[in-house]
């Protein structure tokens, strides 16, 4: 005679919310790109070598590093989000935003010193 399986009781079901990695990595990255982009008109003028650097490093962690990492957040939080019972935060919401803000602030400041940069350099 065969025997039915029972099922076991349900398991509770543990809340995840959005990965904290990458969006924490994503504000360091703008943040730093943000700090470079200001540290490169304090140390000389568009003309030094250390005022390039600085700005294409800045512009490179501001743009493309943060937005990478903001889009591997983005990914892991929707399959997070449909695995699971997933709880969001108002924390994690708002970091994400202020990383996108000063990326994009980053890249602005990044893109016209690296165009000044050019401007004096190529124009000379």
């Amino acid at each position: 005679m065969a025997t039915i399986p029972v099922q076991d009781a349900p398991t509770s079901v543990t809340p995840v919310t959005g990965p904290w990695a990458f969006v924490g990595a994503a504000t360091a990255t703008a943040v730093l790109g943000v700090l470079l982009g200001i540290a490169a008109p304090l140390t000389g003028s568009a003309t030094d070598g250390v005022f390039h650097i600085l700005a294409i490093i800045g512009w490179a962690l501001a743009g493309i590093v943060t937005f990478i990492l903001l889009g591997l957040h983005t990914a892991k939080d929707t399959k997070r989000r449909a695995e699971s019972f997933y709880v969001g935060t108002r924390s994690q919401q708002t970091l994400y935003r202020v990383s996108a803000g000063l990326a994009c602030i980053g890249v602005i400041i990044t893109a016209v010193e690296i165009a000044l940069w050019i401007s004096k350099t190529v124009g000379a």
